[in-house]
């Protein structure tokens, strides 16, 4: 599955969860939109994130935050993602490579 096929289902994913009540999620690094500089020059804002930070911040009953990073099935993290998941588990989050949308069906299956 290609990234941007696996982002939509995962969105819509979350999207259903979080009218059911059971999530309320982020999108990082979205587009903000397309600029005209002074100069005449083009240029494009973007939301302000730190490198490496991921797809999708998910948060869950009881202070539970998992962040979602999306790959397709031959992605890798880069050097940065790498390092944000590091600095994420040390503070004791949970960074999760998301493949299929079958990796994060497993946190919603005992909520009621």
């Amino acid at each position: 599955m290609k990234e941007k096929q696996l982002q939509q289902a995962v969105l819509n994913y979350l999207t259903l969860q979080g009218n059911l009540g059971k999530c309320l999620f982020l999108r990082n690094n979205t587009f903000c939109g397309r600029i005209t500089r002074r100069d005449g020059s083009q240029g494009y804002i973007k939301n302000n994130t730190i490198r490496g930070a991921p797809d999708i911040m998910l948060f869950l009953p009881k202070g539970n935050t998992i962040f979602l990073e999306l790959k397709s099935d031959g992605g890798r993290l880069s050097q940065e993602q790498k390092e944000f998941a590091v600095r994420a588990e040390r503070l004791g989050f949970s960074f999760v490579v998301v493949r299929s949308l079958d990796d994060i069906l497993p946190y919603f299956e005992n909520q009621s």
